[in-house]
């Protein structure tokens, strides 16, 4: 009896591990996320957070740090849908900025080239990809989910 009771929980054991393995998601870093920071991509993160906070809660934390590069090298992008009706996605001027750290202000005017998505409060960590269209535009602002 003892014997069947273990062989028993044994199997509802693996059972729930299975299951419980099949909701779980892993994100897979591309080997750039080993690379140093740019200038460029330490100077968004300082711009948002100040230096002291970024030291503080980004660059000090080596895992807080990998997925603040993978947001800025793989998961951000910005593109072009022209002859797309784009009405019913939320504008970049509904996205609340995030300015917890700095006195941050909203861009009056996109710069393409040196967008920084760390300003505002997108959804970087759920399990869906979020598009963005900058107001007026035929441009979409892309949070690819990480879990792609």
């Amino acid at each position: 009896m003892k014997r069947l009771t273990i062989v028993f929980c044994t199997f509802l054991f693996s059972i729930n591990l299975t299951i419980s393995q099949d909701h779980q998601k892993f994100v897979n870093y591309p080997k750039n996320i080993d690379d140093a920071l740019s200038i460029e991509e330490k100077a968004m993160i300082i711009e948002v957070y100040g230096e002291d906070a970024a030291e503080k809660y980004i660059f000090s934390i080596p895992q807080r740090l990998k997925d603040t590069k993978h947001i800025l090298r793989n998961r951000f992008e910005i593109v072009e849908l022209k002859n797309k009706d784009l009405s019913k996605l939320k504008k970049l001027s509904e996205i609340p900025i995030f300015d917890v750290y700095m006195d941050i202000k909203r861009d009056q005017t996109i710069d393409l080239e040196n967008f920084n998505p760390l300003k505002y409060q997108f959804n970087f960590y759920g399990k869906l990809s979020q598009y963005v269209r900058i107001d007026n535009t035929s441009y979409v602002i892309i949070i690819k989910s990480q879990f792609e």
